[in-house]
């Protein structure tokens, strides 16, 4: 049995499963597969994760097999480690205990999620809790950028007695040791503690007398160049965060002193606590004193002396499961009373549409006061300023969102790419958006049909939160599925209320689907006339004429209609008033500084040249469709596709565009996805015959900018330049530098 293959996702996925991993077998019988998991099952239960199988399936030279896993690590250790049969299962257990993560981190992670706080695991032993503003980093060693200074210094005990002293707080009396002869000058009782200067080395001792002392530390010099002793040895352990005494746990050893209670050191020490976290920042602090009676001949008294500070999470395994479970209980009450979970998430998938779809609810966002994240085709922006360029649409994108302190709101175009590699990179999305269906990459990634297409761009709407809203456009295909999602959502007992309540249908035409949605009481977007209309549960209102809107082209562009319906519907979420978005949005053009290569429209001299990076048959009729409107003398269309489409899908384009073309000017993409020089623009050139061109009204011209130079010189009055393409932020920098726009 050979390991082909092993991918994890994180998100949910086409199998709706979080936590699941993939492994592709080659050579192996269902058999062997069958007893590979049951292994790997057993052995994840003896850690205390509740793994299953999800599917085994048969491909025609291998075998895929999906499993969920808890923590990665772990996984990937058990399952190579069977698949190599190099260790014992019982030697697999023992070591892969060594990569596991601090168990109180870990059930912290869990607990939060119940309490509707989403988490990011950044890296072992380091957890994110909330999205961008409303998070917290949270580790072994590490509490947020604010505290770190302070919680690696208090690693250092030197440096904490030092500051002990000079802060003028009452501690016990320690000093540094380099060698045994330096205990004859060391003023101290016994029994001490014996320990590292530096905690994170983790030799504590405690002796009772001189010589056990002795023998401690000529154990720990032979190994280290310093060792630390301090005396008294803590008997109470405080737990405070920022400064405010939240719980006192009596250590178990026999210095308890059963007459001093926790009440009572917490009134003494109060003061004590602010005053060490003015000095000593750190947010979630654990703070061991010594508190001994003390015999006087009046009233009984008692003193309170600090023998150790730091960060909780350094003492967390020392706790008992009672005061750990306490301690997590406080953590997360302080972090809900803080804000910390989630902030507005809006994701779009669907064919067309989502990258504009997109960009305009991050407008939108922008001009109502968010500081936003948005990832999208292309590139990912915070604010009005570009982050990163490339191929963003995924995961990784989604969680460079995320894990920005300062975003307010997340954007998220996710594409069927994305949700097929590794899944999606956030949970509960405050609404999610499908903007429509329709063949493109049939035949790729085992998709044959526009069915299948929508059950993977759905994923989307199964990561919506409760309390949020889907919104589709009212299409056979996608309100299928939709259903088929939320009966699942239904039986996982995820959500409560009704389909009608949750989902917003959107369309141009008020159609079957809408008149039956909204007869149930649902809600939708359409037009009549000129206006975009909203019924709301019962209520139909005009919302705003469309062709006042500069985004829809003054009306010409009905595929920016279904997208501005799409952004209402999802901004409604919202506590704004639907006329403090309008006059936002009366504000928002469709050129290419606010939408780059999606219908561009640029006026040059006496003639228009219109950009967009269509690249499948919806995309085209949208665009002839504004071409149309547009009423030119002339129209001249410079063609491309994507190599990896099939032949009939490229000859379509071809035909769509011959339809309102007088001349054709064929190109084909730098990187042509596999696909043979000549094949793209040959289907097309063949679509376009087929639609009445004859062969005076083509030319070939490969490389972009030559072939705009060249539509351009020969351009006449009111004639319509229609541009595709592939790599709009490269095409329209070039086309602002040979219009010398600016």
């Amino acid at each position: 049995m050979e390991l082909a293959g092993l991918r994890f996702y994180e998100g949910n996925n086409i199998k709706r499963e979080k936590h699941l991993v993939e492994l592709c077998l080659k050579d192996a019988t269902h058999q062997e597969i069958q007893r590979l998991c049951d292994v790997y099952i057993e052995i994840s239960q003896k850690l205390g994760f509740e793994e299953r199988l999800i599917e085994i399936a048969e491909e025609k030279d291998h075998w895929i097999v999906w499993l969920l896993y808890s923590q990665e690590d772990a996984a990937k250790f058990i399952l190579t480690n069977l698949m190599n049969n190099s260790l014992s299962h019982e030697e697999i257990l023992k070591n892969v205990k060594l990569l596991l993560d601090d168990e109180f981190l870990y059930q912290l992670s869990k607990k939060s999620q119940m309490l509707d706080i989403p988490v990011l695991k950044l890296c072992k032993n380091l957890y994110q809790f909330g999205y961008g503003k409303a998070s917290e980093v949270l580790g072994i060693s590490y509490q947020s950028y604010e505290n770190m200074t302070a919680v690696q210094c208090a690693y250092n005990r030197s440096w904490l007695y030092d500051q002990l002293l000079y802060n003028d707080i009452a501690a016990a009396h320690g000093r540094v040791i380099y060698n045994v002869s330096d205990l004859q000058n060391a003023l101290i009782s016994y029994p001490l503690k014996v320990c590292n200067t530096d905690k994170t080395f983790g030799h504590t001792k405690n002796p009772q007398n001189v010589n056990d002392c002795e023998n401690e530390i000529r154990s720990l010099l032979s190994v280290k160049a310093e060792a630390f002793i301090y005396a008294p040895i803590e008997n109470y352990r405080i737990i405070c965060l920022e400064g405010i005494i939240k719980e006192i746990f009596p250590l178990n050893n026999s210095l308890s002193d059963e007459n001093i209670s926790p009440d009572l050191i917490k009134t003494d020490f109060e003061d004590q606590a602010i005053n060490i976290y003015k000095w000593l920042p750190i947010k979630f602090m654990y703070i061991d004193v010594n508190a001994t009676m003390i015999d006087t001949e009046t009233l009984p008294s008692y003193k309170i002396v600090v023998t150790d500070a730091g960060s909780v999470f350094n003492i967390t395994k020392q706790l008992a499961i009672r005061e750990s479970e306490k301690l997590q209980i406080l953590l997360l009450d302080y972090l809900k009373s803080k804000g910390i979970g989630r902030i507005p998430i809006f994701s779009v998938s669907g064919t067309n549409g989502k990258t504009t779809t997109v960009r305009l609810i991050n407008d939108l966002l922008l001009k109502l006061g968010y500081y936003t994240g948005l990832a999208c085709t292309g590139y990912i922006s915070f604010g009005n300023n570009l982050y990163e360029t490339g191929d963003t649409t995924g995961f990784m994108s989604a969680r460079t969102v995320l894990t920005n302190k300062a975003v307010e709101a997340a954007v998220f175009e996710t594409a069927r790419g994305g949700i097929l590699r590794n899944g999606l990179g956030y949970e509960g999305a405050t609404a999610s958006i499908l903007t429509t269906i329709s063949e493109d990459h049939i035949n790729g990634d085992n998709i044959q049909s526009n069915k299948d297409l929508a059950h993977i761009k759905s994923v989307i709407l199964e990561e919506v939160h409760p309390f949020g809203k889907w919104i589709i456009k009212a299409q056979k295909e996608l309100i299928e599925e939709a259903h088929k999602s939320f009966a699942l959502m239904t039986e996982k007992r995820l959500y409560t209320n009704s389909f009608e309540k949750m989902v917003c249908l959107c369309s141009i035409e008020k159609n079957s689907f809408i008149c039956d949605h909204i007869s149930r009481s649902g809600e939708a977007f359409y037009t009549s006339g000129d206006y975009i209309m909203h019924h709301d549960h019962g209520n139909e209102s005009k919302v705003i004429n469309y062709k006042e809107l500069e985004f829809t082209h003054s009306g010409l562009s009905k595929a920016n209609v279904k997208n501005v319906m799409a952004a209402l519907a999802a901004l409604t979420v919202l506590p704004f008033k639907t006329q403090t978005i309008l006059e936002a949005l009366r504000t928002i053009p469709c050129d290419y500084k606010n939408n780059i290569g999606r219908q561009n429209i640029i006026n040059y001299r006496d003639f228009k040249i219109l950009v967009d990076y269509g690249h499948n048959a919806e995309a085209y009729h949208e665009i002839y469709s504004i071409v149309r409107e547009m009423q030119p003398s002339y129209v001249t269309s410079v063609l491309s596709a994507p190599g990896d489409r099939q032949d009939q899908y490229i000859e379509e384009l071809g035909y769509i565009a011959g339809q309102d073309s007088h001349f054709v000017i064929l190109r084909e993409h730098i990187n042509q996805r596999g696909s043979k020089e000549g094949r793209v623009s040959s289907l097309m050139k063949s679509g376009a015959v087929r639609a009445g061109l004859k062969e005076e009204q083509f030319m070939t011209i490969l490389e972009d900018i030559k072939a705009f130079e060249f539509a351009v010189e020969k351009a006449i009055k009111n004639e319509v330049i229609v541009f595709f393409t592939e790599s709009p932020e490269i095409f329209i920098s070039k086309v602002i530098s040979c219009l010398s726009l600016v």
